[in-house]
Formats: structure tokens, C-alpha cells, sequence
């Protein structure tokens, strides 16, 4: 099991020296997100509130999509979300609100519907008055057993209890500092749950609807995950099937990766060049942001790309050894390498499971090694010697070595 950090212990530390709250800024948000996890989101307030806007949203992107199994496709979490509002609340409402005016429209969009129906009130009476009086008085039954907020000319309604108070906080706040991007988002909210009244409830017409918003923020997501690195789970899931089911032979005579493999650089490096945000310069070389890292790996806390790329001293099996001597021969291959290695550790976070359960980034990378080692053996005919390994390493890409090792294993 992995350790819990002790909020009294390197949060504690951090929050009482002044340049670990700057290096913690200037973390890559994956490494945020993985010590929130380990923390724990309810215990974690002190740094979220440290995090910078760019880190928020991807630690959003993280957390707020959850699939029921290891490796199966991710949904959007209205529990999550409610979660998140207490725990944002916990820094102060209004830097609540305002890390959420931050947020991106579709995301705001279906973390609101997905916690309340937004109905119009002059709507509502008017359709009230036209259902008849059955139905009208299902309809208001429904809604005086819900916790309901009127703001301006809508009536919301709770479609669960928890983080409701969060909800109401924040959204009162935003109505007095945000006021027209919270009528914006109102006015959507109400055209994806307008058509519940006119079916006795409408619960088919609602869903529909928040699968409709759903994919607009799923999009997006990917968009931004896909630049930091991450895979999605249906591409890790057709690359690991794809390892399995592909002939050795197939794999060792094609002339380039997968089809999967090259369209996750393709798309990657596309958008890493696409004009972004400039992220807060804090100095990654600065001591305290050394200190930091070298804290969160200790900790074995930083996500599965960070691990790779800070390895402890290689031991002596063929993988790293051939790495070590590639990046003496041909620095621009072993980065080609390390890259490699990183993408198959998320394939094996997004797609696989183990034991029933998630790969952990410690856990990916191992795996990863010990696949690509098989393969690399295999590839050989036998353990090679350090100069052997770096020359099969600089013709073959660290995905065909791992495509072998997983064919072997299956």
C-alpha cells in the first residue's frame, strides 16, 4: 500500500516555508493532482487553495471523472463535484466563486446541471397551469420535496442534497461579482432541462439532455489532457488488445508503431504546439522546487511520466542499463525512449487494471520495465550486455519492445 502523507508532516512543512508554497505553484499539475489524492481531497484544502488556475482545472480534469471499473471508459462525478465545492468553500467564498468563473463554460455548465434542474419560474407557472391538475400537483409535489433556490428569474432545483449549501454559497456569490456569466450559464442550464415538464417528470428528456453537455465537456478534457500526456482509457484499452491479439512475428517486422501509438504523438504533439497559457515561472531548478520534487518522489507521489523521468540509479537489469548507455551515445533517442516509456505507463493507468484496481504510477512504471525488459530479451535471444541493449534500443522503439514483452505474457 503507498503512504498516506501526514498533513502535519510535508503539507505542514510546506505551508510554514514561503519558497515550497512558490515550488508547489510551479509543480506540474499531475503532480499536484497525485499528492491531493494521496492526501486526500476532504484533507486538502490548504493546497488546493495554493494551486494556480491552470493546476485547478486539471486537477478537475482528474478528479472528476470516474469510471466503475479500472480501465473502463470515465463519466462526469456530480458527488465529486459537491466535494470539490465544500472543500473550495474551505479557502473562503469568494475565491471559491472566482476559481470557478475560472473553470471552462461546458465544464460549469454540466457540474451545474448535474447538481440542480434549472427551470424557468415564468416557464413553470405556465406550464403548471397547462398539465392539468394531476399533473400539476406531481410536479409540485416533486418540488416541495426538493431543496429549491430562486435566483432572479429561475427556480433551482437540488437533484441531491449533498454540497446543496456549497451550491447555493457559491452561486450567490457569483450572481453579485459574475453577474452576466451566471446568467449565461443559468440560461443554458435551463434549455438542457426545459423539456422535463412536458412528460409528467421528464426523466428521459433530462438525461438526454446531460449526455448532451457531457460530451461538450469531454471533449475539451481531452483536448487538455491529451496535451499533458495522459491517454485516453478506449485507446489504452485498443493498444493492450491490440498487443495481445498481434503475432509476434507482426509486431517484430512492422516498419512503425501502431496505429494507436502513432495517432496519441501525432495528436499530442499537435497540440502542445497550439498557443496556450504561459504557466507560472517559479524556477523548476530552484532549490526548494528540488527539495519538493525530491520530497513528492520519496513519497513515490508523482505520477507515472514524473517517475520515469526521475529514476534512482539504474539497477543492473538490460532495460536501464541499455538506457543509460543510449542517452551517452544518442541523447536524442533516449529522450525518444523516455517518452515512449512515459505514454505506456498511462496506457497501463487509463486501460489495465490490477488486482481489480487501478494501476498506481509506481506500480505502471515497473510493469513498463519489466515489459519492455521481456522484450527486449526476447528481441535479443538473451539477456544482452549494456552495449547490446542500447543498440537494439536505438533501432526499436520502447512501444514495440513492450508490444512483445505483453504478446509473451499473455
Amino acid at each position: 500500500m503507498p503512504r498516506r502523507i501526514d498533513r502535519g508532516g510535508l503539507l505542514r512543512r510546506v505551508l510554514d516555508e514561503p519558497a515550497l508554497v512558490a515550488a508547489v505553484r510551479g509543480l506540474e499539475p499531475r503532480a499536484l493532482g497525485a499528492w491531493v489524492e494521496r492526501v486526500g481531497l476532504e484533507d486538502a484544502s490548504d493546497l488546493v487553495a495554493l494551486a494556480t488556475d491552470e493546476q485547478l482545472l486539471e486537477l478537475f480534469d482528474a478528479s472528476l471523472w470516474r469510471s466503475e471499473r479500472a480501465g473502463n471508459d470515465e463519466h462526469f462525478d456530480p458527488a465529486r463535484f459537491a466535494t470539490w465545492l465544500e472543500v473550495l468553500l474551505e479557502t473562503g467564498e469568494d475565491a471559491a466563486a472566482r476559481r470557478l468563473a475560472e473553470l471552462p463554460e461546458d465544464l460549469l455548465a454540466l457540474a451545474l446541471h448535474a447538481q440542480a434542474l434549472v427551470l424557468d419560474l415564468d416557464g413553470l407557472v405556465l406550464d403548471l397551469a397547462r398539465a392539468g391538475t394531476s399533473a400539476a400537483q406531481r410536479i409540485e409535489g416533486a418540488l416541495e420535496a426538493s431543496l429549491t433556490f430562486e435566483l432572479d428569474r429561475y427556480l433551482l432545483v437540488s437533484r441531491r442534497h449533498e454540497g446543496w449549501d456549497a451550491l447555493v454559497t457559491v452561486l450567490s456569490v457569483l450572481d453579485r461579482d459574475e453577474h452576466t456569466m451566471l446568467q449565461g450559464l443559468l440560461e443554458r442550464c435551463c434549455a438542457a432541462s426545459a423539456e422535463q415538464l412536458d412528460d409528467d417528470g421528464g426523466l428521459l428528456a433530462v438525461l438526454t439532455s446531460a449526455e448532451m453537455l457531457e460530451v461538450d465537456a469531454a471533449a475539451d478534457r481531452e483536448d487538455r489532457r491529451a496535451r499533458q500526456g495522459y491517454v485516453s482509457p478506449a485507446d489504452a484499452r485498443s493498444f493492450l488488445a491490440l498487443a495481445r491479439a498481434t503475432a509476434l512475428e507482426e509486431i517484430l517486422v512492422e516498419a512503425r508503431p501502431d496505429p494507436i501509438t502513432r495517432a496519441y504523438f501525432r495528436e499530442r504533439d499537435a497540440l502542445a504546439a497550439a498557443p496556450e497559457s504561459a504557466r507560472a515561472d517559479t524556477g523548476s531548478a530552484d532549490r526548494s522546487g528540488e527539495r519538493l520534487l525530491a520530497a513528492l518522489r520519496e513519497a513515490e507521489i508523482l505520477p507515472a511520466a514524473e517517475l520515469l523521468l526521475a529514476l534512482p540509479e539504474p539497477k543492473l537489469d538490460p532495460l536501464r542499463a541499455g538506457l543509460l548507455r543510449l542517452e551517452e551515445r544518442d541523447p536524442t533517442a533516449h529522450a525518444r525512449r523516455m517518452d515512449e516509456l512515459a505514454y505506456l505507463a498511462n496506457v497501463l493507468v487509463a486501460g489495465a487494471s490490477r488486482d481489480g484496481r487501478a494501476y498506481r504510477p509506481v506500480e505502471a512504471v515497473e510493469a513498463v520495465i519489466e515489459t519492455c525488459t521481456a522484450g527486449l530479451v526476447h528481441l535479443t535471444g538473451g539477456p544482452p550486455t549494456a552495449d547490446a541493449a542500447a543498440e537494439t534500443l536505438a533501432r526499436h522503439g520502447a512501444d514495440r519492445l513492450f508490444r512483445v514483452g505483453w504478446r509473451l505474457r499473455s
